[in-house]
């Protein structure tokens, strides 16, 4: 608000009118209180601003009213007096896109702020998950799954597979998680925040997914549990009671539990492992001082020819170029690799 007793907006108010000296306008101050008064009605505008308007239109008071001030002007000083007045606007008209435009880069640097924050808060459990994930993978891929071969009715289920179902269904349900705590926030905002999510959009694609989408949210949501109000993610024994004894969690599992069962298919197999390295990609990449996570090395010799330019040329190309080492996790070209 802009009030003329306040000594530092009267001073400001002045200011502008002692200019008007240089063209021999009297103006009492009498007039600028009364129409700084009107001024100061006017809620949402700043003081430069308002001092602007109380110029201005002291300035055309002056003019309009000759009888009542003494105005001696001639006419090159009438157009000395409209430049003046455009100058003041314009002025003023600049000053208000300048604190606009700061109050844009403003807001902008707040929710940067907020979402590097956010992602502080939240990515940990999303990289843990993903390093549990990633480690049972890398050891079974070792041995060429064979634990995971030939499994197609309930009564084969071993340990193993129960294993791999409930640390995929633990990371699938830490990126819902991150999801769900962030609807009133942009993590692409922050650099890590914008990675992880081309992460997940590739994990997502369909030459790389491992189930539906539909089906792995309802494997996220069917692993998550409230506790006093808050989500978090079931424990491994609860799963594993569920997982013989509720029939819902069986129907929404199954998907996920025949692809893991079926390593015998070189299809599935390399689907897998493909899963895993980018997986494996997206620790290295979001935690590359390992301070939540374990620096393991890949299975490049287990990829064959197709899966590893399919990896090289349309996911590390295309989805995630900002991968500093590719070759870590799929190594050289299997020609190369040969000699």
């Amino acid at each position: 608000m802009l009030y003329v007793k306040n000594p530092q907006h009267f001073t400001l108010i002045v200011s502008r009118v002692e200019h008007l000296s240089i063209y021999k306008v009297e103006i009492s101050t009498s007039e600028v209180k009364r129409v700084s008064k009107c001024i100061s009605q006017i809620d949402h505008a700043s003081i430069v601003w308002k001092s602007y308007i109380v110029w201005l239109v002291v300035i055309t008071t002056a003019v309009a009213h000759g009888s009542s001030e003494t105005v001696t002007q001639t006419a090159s000083n009438e157009f000395e007096i409209l430049r003046l007045f455009g100058a003041g606007f314009l002025g003023a008209l600049l000053v208000k896109l300048l604190d606009i435009g700061y109050q844009v880069v403003r807001r902008g640097s707040d929710r940067r702020q907020t979402a590097r924050k956010f992602v502080d808060e939240h990515l940990d459990p999303v990289l843990k998950a993903a390093d549990e994930l990633v480690g049972k993978l890398r050891s079974l891929a070792m041995d060429d799954f064979r634990s995971l071969r030939n499994l197609h009715t309930l009564q084969q289920r071993n340990r193993d597979l129960i294993d791999v179902m409930y640390l995929v269904a633990k990371f699938w349900a830490s990126l819902e998680l991150f999801r769900i705590s962030g609807q009133t926030v942009s993590p692409v905002r922050d650099r890590r925040g914008k990675q992880l999510v081309a992460f997940v959009d590739c994990l997502e694609w369909g030459q790389i997914r491992i189930v539906q989408r539909s089906s792995q949210r309802a494997v996220a949501e069917l692993a998550l549990t409230q506790t006093e109000g808050r989500m978090e993610i079931i424990r491994y024994i609860d799963f594993v009671r569920r997982l013989e004894k509720d029939a819902e969690l069986q129907e929404w599992f199954l998907p996920l539990e025949r692809m893991l069962g079926r390593m015998e298919h070189t299809r599935e197999r390399q689907r897998l492992l493909s899963y895993g390295i980018i997986v494996h990609a997206m620790i290295d990449t979001l935690d590359p001082n390992h301070s939540v996570s374990s620096d393991r090395k890949s299975y490049p010799e287990k990829l064959s020819n197709k899966t590893w330019e399919d990896l090289e040329r349309r996911v590390f190309r295309v989805y995630l170029k900002f991968v500093k080492d590719p070759k870590k996790y799929i190594g050289p070209t299997k020609r190369r690799s040969r000699k």
